[in-house]
């Protein structure tokens, strides 16, 4: 988290909302782990399960789909967080 800090998205400042923030994480088994593994690594410590509508990357195998819904849900919800 020391690395991010120095961004200029991110700051001190930014931390500090992310470590006080809550976020609802996906109920999809893999999606939901991937999101969780992002989101806990950027400091957001307060996580809940529940609904949450998720792009679709239907052209992708279902696994990478599973993967790059993790991570795009995870992407949204820390720029939600920062104001960016």
């Amino acid at each position: 988290m020391n690395r991010q800090t120095r961004l200029a998205e991110v700051g001190a400042h930014g931390q500090a909302r992310l470590e006080s923030a809550s976020c609802v994480l996906s109920e999809s088994r893999l999606a939901g782990f991937i999101e969780e593994r992002y989101v806990r690594g950027a400091g957001v410590k307060n996580l809940v399960r529940g609904s949450k509508s998720n792009e679709s990357f239907e052209d992708l195998e279902p696994s990478a789909r599973e993967i790059a819904k993790g991570s795009h849900a995870a992407l949204v919800s820390i720029r939600e967080i920062l104001g960016v």
